[in-house]
């Protein structure tokens, strides 16, 4: 199986869609726990995608597939543009795939997956900075799309450390590149201030970042299934991060920055759901983005088949499980 999945591109492309199909069948046809009052303190782009969705549930939940199929698309470029694995596959796609819809509440509409699309194009744009001295602007723009992220949900605004963390492993230091990060990170709120103040409702905007400092979003989100989960994800960590030190030295240059960069991101997004009290289950969705290319790096790298296949047979097990009992 394992080799199927790595080796055959035209057969993970089929079971893509049907795996992302296969996974929201449950949320679409029976109601969900959802995450409490992420509506009613809504940033504001997110409430324009509230309001639009109004109450007719089916659109909201037509929103959410398309925010994800979206999502799936980046990750598929991220791979075909900076060749983060070493064969040629969608392996990738489906393990964020698995752990992205892992959870039952992540298979809704939530600001979570407005964020991500714009997260994983601030990371395309750092990435495409290596070696290439003159896209200097591209921080700007990564600037931009984390701000612009944080404006849908607003814990992205904490990830605008990666943007840092890129420029440090991906230049030389340029007092001008700094710059623009703040000058991008500031361009949006600039624009939402200017909109509150015509409006004359520029309080509204600070009551909605003021209630995601203060307001406690946390719920119960586990049970013996999801814990079960999130220690075999916990595992495949330890042992790819194992499997990327082995082969590190042997490893191009380039791919080696681009894993420091998904290392630190993995730190910043538990610190973040461990740090913040308005952070739940929603972090998973974000800490998949670097999950995914970690994970199908390891898997793809095993040689004996038995163990990865049932590695990867744990994994199906325990989100089966997680859907029935979620």
């Amino acid at each position: 199986m394992l080799n199927l999945l790595k080796n055959n591109q035209t057969f993970v492309l089929i079971l893509i869609p049907v795996v992302i199909l296969g996974l929201l069948t449950r949320s679409f046809l029976l109601p969900v726990q959802a995450i409490p009052n992420i509506d009613s303190h809504a940033m504001p782009l997110y409430r324009l995608v509230v309001l639009l969705a109004g109450n007719h549930a089916w659109l909201s939940r037509l929103i959410a597939l398309l925010m994800f199929i979206i999502q799936v698309l980046l990750i598929i470029k991220l791979n075909k543009d900076f060749i983060l694995i070493e064969v040629r596959t969608y392996f990738h796609a489906l393990i964020f795939i698995l752990i992205g819809l892992s959870y039952t509440q992540l298979q809704q509409l939530h600001p979570v997956q407005f964020a991500n699309i714009f997260i994983l194009l601030a990371i395309s744009k750092i990435f495409n900075t290596y070696r290439n001295e003159t896209l200097f602007t591209n921080f700007f723009d990564a600037a931009f799309f984390i701000s612009t992220g944080s404006l849908f949900y607003f814990n992205t605004i904490f990830l605008f450390i990666i943007i840092w963390t890129g420029l440090i492993i991906m230049r030389q230091f340029s007092f001008r590149e700094w710059l623009l990060t703040f000058t991008g990170f500031i361009t949006p709120y600039l624009f939402s201030l200017a909109y509150f103040y015509i409006y004359s409702r520029i309080q509204d905007l600070f009551i909605m970042i003021q209630s995601n400092f203060i307001f406690d979003k946390s719920y119960k989100i586990f049970n013996l299934y999801s814990v079960l989960y999130l220690i075999f994800l916990a595992l495949i960590v330890i042992l790819a991060s194992i499997n990327i030190l082995k082969k590190y030295n042997k490893m191009k240059i380039g791919i080696r920055k681009f894993y420091k960069f998904f290392f630190w991101m993995f730190v910043y997004s538990l610190a973040i759901f461990f740090a913040t009290p308005v952070a739940s289950v929603e972090m998973l969705l974000i800490t998949a983005i670097p999950l995914s290319f970690v994970y199908t790096n390891y898997l793809v790298s095993i040689k004996n088949e038995k163990s990865g296949n049932f590695l990867l047979l744990i994994l199906i097990v325990l989100l089966v499980f997680m859907q029935i009992k979620g």
